[in-house]
């Protein structure tokens, strides 16, 4: 079940919050279009390596962040890319 906006606050705060967290908070609140995407990283995150219970703020280890470029991924994926369209 995803965190109410209270909760997300709290574990953000607390660093507790994490990658697999994101995703389904983002899945509970978002369009059409943000919820296909974030299916697109739960099973991109496998391919990169990237364990859901991953801390989010640990994302922006430089190691992380190179999986999410073409040269860095496993797969050769760019996931770093953002769309013009990402808010809608």
């Amino acid at each position: 079940m995803a965190l109410t906006d209270i909760e997300l606050a709290q574990k953000a705060k607390s660093g507790t919050f994490t990658f697999g967290e994101a995703i389904e908070f983002a899945k509970s609140k978002g369009t059409k279009l943000q919820k296909t995407r974030a299916n697109a990283l739960i099973s991109g995150s496998k391919a990169m390596g990237i364990s859901l219970d991953t801390p989010y703020k640990d994302l922006r280890k430089d190691d992380i962040i190179k999986l999410f470029t073409v040269d860095g991924s496993p797969d050769a994926k760019n996931r770093a890319y953002v769309s013009p369209t990402c808010g809608s």
